[in-house]
């Protein structure tokens, strides 16, 4: 059995499609898509319709859930704040049917190895570690999450989970931890799709990590023909996607540090980001030459 871990594609069908061709070609019987489908990149119903079609094994992230939450009119902060344009924007473009089918998507997965192991997926572990450059942040944060399903009432033989954009696997004891990294926004490595393939037979198994390469050029036009970089509430978040990946850095989360920075220092203990606040940040990175 051989299972190709996707998550976090946010939005990027040219890195998914050129996973899935490479995954298909390394011989996957199955698909797992380990939430964060959408947002941030603008081909929204196109990632929603592979998806779909090419497996029925996936769960909801924190983007997802979002964007449900706005649908039920639970975030209604997002309507005048541009630290939430980006995510107006997403689900403006959602189809009826695209938000029956995220509501419909499980928190978690079990999937079935052989007759007495299991294989857990969810997208998100609490104590997941964030950092601006990869650094030491992989072993840390497998040793988190291998610390959070430790504790869990039922003990599976494998686990994975996405959400931190960084691939890594690790083993404690006859347990093994993945983190699927991301196919659409890997801010570490190289301008790629990252995903895991796990092979399963009868206890003997191996994990891999593909880094798969897609069109720069067909990216960068996706962009640009999605008019997020012209619209002036989403095109400095739009920049900062663009140039993580072309820089191998990952300048969203040193741009959310700081804007916490900029608010410590004002007073501010609000968990989002004013309009105020995000023109100072983005002034500081303009500064930096990262913004224009």
């Amino acid at each position: 059995m051989k299972i190709a871990l996707f998550s976090d594609i946010h939005g990027n069908d040219i890195a998914f499609a050129a996973a899935e061709a490479h995954a298909k070609k390394m011989g996957a019987d199955q698909f797992v898509i380990a939430g964060d489908l959408i947002t941030d990149n603008p081909m929204t119903n196109e990632v929603i319709d592979r998806a779909r079609s090419l497996t029925d094994q996936i769960i909801f992230g924190n983007r997802e859930q979002y964007l449900v939450n706005y649908h039920q009119q639970k975030q209604p902060h997002w309507d005048d704040r541009i630290q939430f344009a980006p995510l107006r924007w997403t689900y403006d473009q959602l189809r009826e049917q695209d938000i029956a089918f995220i509501q419909s998507l499980p928190e978690s997965l079990e999937i079935q190895l052989d007759a007495s192991n299991k294989l857990y997926v969810v997208h998100q572990a609490p104590n997941h570690v964030y950092t601006s450059d990869a650094g030491d942040a992989d072993d840390r944060h497998m040793a988190a999450v291998s610390r959070y399903f430790q504790k869990l009432p039922v003990q599976y033989s494998v686990y994975c989970n996405g959400h931190t954009h960084t691939a890594g696997v690790k083993k404690a004891d006859r347990q093994l931890f993945i983190n699927a990294g991301s196919v659409g926004q890997k801010f570490y490595g190289g301008f790629q799709a990252a995903y895991v393939m796990l092979e399963w037979d009868q206890g003997l198994v191996s994990v891999d990590i593909y880094d798969v390469d897609y069109d720069q050029q067909a990216y960068l036009m996706m962009l640009e023909a999605s008019g997020l970089l012209d619209n002036l509430s989403t095109k400095h978040w739009t920049q900062l996607m663009y140039k993580s990946i072309r820089d191998e850095r990952n300048y969203t989360i040193g741009f959310f540090a700081t804007a916490g920075e900029i608010k410590r220092k004002k007073g501010l203990s609000e968990p989002n980001v004013s309009d105020e606040v995000w023109h100072e940040t983005v002034r500081v990175f303009i500064d930096k030459g990262i913004l224009s």
